[in-house]
């Protein structure tokens, strides 16, 4: 049993299923899967970061889209390329890859002219760029039930409990047994390991807004990330973008509302930030989650004191660039305790 429907559920479902694991069953308290974090982000596809285990992560996870955009003949995402830009400190502590380029203040300025003027250098991804979120999650969802996975949406997990071979789970539609359960509850993760008499993993839920703006980007321009003060620009039309402040706010796992001063932190940063994004037209906002834990890594791996219990947990708002990556290594750790019964793994109906 997987308890959530976001990129983190649905892919390790996904990724189990393909591989001959079953039955598997996902368990989601919303009415639709990808409500809350994995349909409320920025559909960013980043692989450069501070954290090496992560820039590792999310290359592997563009790796497996490139792989399932050949296999599906579909674009999921638009390789546009992601610019981050900042002080010479901050780039240098970032870990690229194969094919990822230095750039000087002037060829910042070339793929970014409403950047400051030779105030920045930085380090371009051209592979990288933007996901559409909704349609590949939408095509994982449709793959992990034509190989065999259950969905039961509208249903929500009230209490767990060690019985023989694994689990009983009280769920709001009666109680049902697991042999794993695999907590996938993105901002509820904690609360899913208090109602299994699990130790908190200790993740926090931070609120960041995001603001589609009319703004004259282009739709081809790259994603401008300024990771120096803080904030990102990306390409939605050719008269718009969507950016943000990339706020830190702490906040309950609970639906963010968006704060009466949403757009404050980003209009004051432009001006310098971004000179020339600065005469933007707020069009809307909103508000999403991101969940971490205390050193910033996935927590993907075996609970330390109930035994059946994995998490699948603090995907930080990387989710939408790692989640291939994050199932397959999900997948991996489950079946390596655990693994399926010897059979040719199931075809989806119609092969």
């Amino acid at each position: 049993m997987i308890v959530g429907a976001g990129f983190a559920g649905i892919a390790t479902a996904r990724a189990l299923a393909r591989r001959g694991v079953g039955p598997v069953r996902v368990v989601e308290r919303e009415p639709a899967v990808g409500v809350h974090a994995s349909g409320r982000n920025a559909e960013i596809l980043r692989t450069v970061h501070e954290d090496p285990v992560l820039s590792a992560v999310c290359r592997r996870g563009r790796e497996l889209l490139d792989a399932l955009e050949a296999e599906t003949g579909r674009a999921f995402s638009q390789r546009c390329g992601v610019l981050l830009v900042g002080g010479l400190e901050d780039l240098a502590a970032l870990h690229g890859g194969p094919g990822d380029v230095r750039l000087d203040a002037a060829g910042c300025l070339e793929l970014a002219p409403w950047l400051p003027s030779g105030a920045q250098e930085g380090v371009f991804s051209p592979r990288d760029g933007r996901i559409d979120a909704g349609a590949l999650l939408a095509h994982l969802a449709g793959d992990a039930r034509a190989h065999g996975v259950r969905f039961d949406l509208g249903c929500e997990v009230l209490a767990g409990r060690a019985a023989p071979g694994g689990f009983r789970v009280a769920t709001s539609r009666g109680e049902w047994t697991a042999r794993m359960v695999v907590n996938a509850a993105g901002a509820w993760a904690d609360v899913l390991q208090a109602r299994f008499g699990a130790p908190a993993l200790g993740l926090a839920p931070l609120r960041r807004h995001l603001h589609l703006v009319e703004s004259a980007l282009g739709r081809d321009c790259p994603v401008v990330w300024d990771v120096s003060r803080g904030y990102y620009a990306r390409p939605e039309t050719p008269r718009q973008a969507v950016m943000s402040a990339c706020e830190v706010q702490p906040h309950p796992p609970a639906p963010p509302e968006p704060a009466p001063d949403a757009l404050e932190a980003l209009w004051e940063k432009l001006p310098h930030a971004a000179p020339g994004l600065a005469d933007a037209r707020p069009l809307r906002h909103w508000a999403c989650l991101r969940t971490l834990a205390p050193d910033g890594r996935f927590r993907i791996g075996w609970d330390a004191a109930v035994e059946g219990l994995f998490h699948v947990a603090a995907l930080g708002g990387h989710g939408v660039t790692a989640a291939l990556a994050v199932g397959e290594l999900a997948a991996g750790a489950l079946i390596e305790r655990c693994p399926p019964a010897r059979r040719a793994p199931r075809q989806p109906a119609g092969r």
